[in-house]
């Protein structure tokens, strides 16, 4: 066989949001930094249990919400009330902390509080209102072109709502109003991620009018080994390792090729999942492929290991 040997780790770009990996170090993982020491202590959300009253105040927020995609013939919000917990408990941090924003100085983002709450989400967008009624601050929302967007959108799918009421001497009486929108995925098992990363490459082949790649059962054995090896990170030591193992295991079965690269990469869903640059190389003729399910810091997603032969 040849000596050449790629290693690409994560295959992900930084600074995208493709990288989940990335894309999960939020405030609560930050707080985590020292819990190899003392264990890991992550903030929590302040949960007030919705009275009748606060819970018609969120019905009708939603119906008001659903009403105004019927009319748009956008497919309606299913109702979630984790969300809906989730949302009340942003509103009362903002009610108590005399504060009005989407990041909170004791939770953090949107995308902090799913997180922190354990909810597995693909894509999250909230609004936030200060009104004195709902049918106000519906109305104020659709009228702000951000806010208008998050109710029309089409790449979220559940909705909660959130309210509480302020009430102080001198003021009119107000409310806070949260709406937290998600896409929640049901976690892929590694059999899934590894069928659908195959059609992948082979849809990849076919529209590049390339020849179809060979599943090679060596590469498979080798990395099926190698995966279960691989802890917490996939940084350059860990891909270096693991290449200096495979190499060495594929000389041992006297496996020819004129150079290989090893890929690694983790993701949440397959639309995540970044279609490597051998793909688009007519000296690729083979591959092989294995996958496991983990979970990194609550979020459950799967780890790859590819490794593509040439000829």
């Amino acid at each position: 066989m040849g000596d050449g040997l790629n290693l690409v780790r994560g295959g992900l770009p930084r600074g995208s949001g493709a990288s989940v990996k990335r894309r999960i170090l939020g405030l609560a993982a930050l707080l985590c930094l020292f819990a190899d020491l003392v264990g890991c202590i992550q903030p929590t959300l302040r949960t007030i249990p919705a009275t009748p009253q606060i819970r018609a105040l969120e019905q009708e927020m939603f119906e008001r919400v659903n009403e105004t995609r019927r009319l748009n013939k956008l497919p309606l919000f299913v109702y979630d009330e984790s969300l809906a917990d989730i949302a009340r408990s942003h509103s009362l941090d903002m009610r108590d902390h005399d504060f009005f924003a989407h990041e909170s100085p004791s939770t953090g983002t949107i995308d902090d509080r799913l997180r922190i709450s354990r909810y597995d989400f693909v894509t999250a967008r909230e609004n936030l209102a200060y009104d004195v009624d709902i049918p106000d601050a519906h109305k104020h929302l659709m009228g702000s072109p951000g806010h208008r967007e998050n109710l029309l959108s089409q790449d979220v799918t559940h909705i909660g709502v959130g309210v509480v009421e302020q009430t102080r001497a001198g003021y009119q009486d107000a409310i806070f109003v949260t709406e937290v929108f998600s896409a929640p995925y049901t976690p892929m098992t590694a059999s899934q991620a590894d069928d659908a990363i195959t059609d992948l490459f082979h849809a990849r082949r076919s529209d590049l009018r390339l020849g179809k790649l060979v599943r090679d059962p060596i590469l498979d054995e080798v990395l099926d080994d190698l995966i279960g090896d691989v802890g917490g990170d996939i940084g350059d030591a860990t891909l270096q390792r693991l290449g200096t193992t495979m190499m060495k295991r594929l000389q041992d079965a006297r496996f020819q090729t004129s150079g290989l690269d090893l890929i690694a990469q983790q993701f949440t869903t397959t639309e995540r999942f970044v279609q490597p640059d051998d793909l688009n190389d007519a000296n690729t003729q083979s591959f092989g492929l294995a996958t496991r399910a983990r979970t990194d810091h609550g979020t459950k997603i799967v780890l790859v290991l590819i490794a593509f032969s040439m000829r």
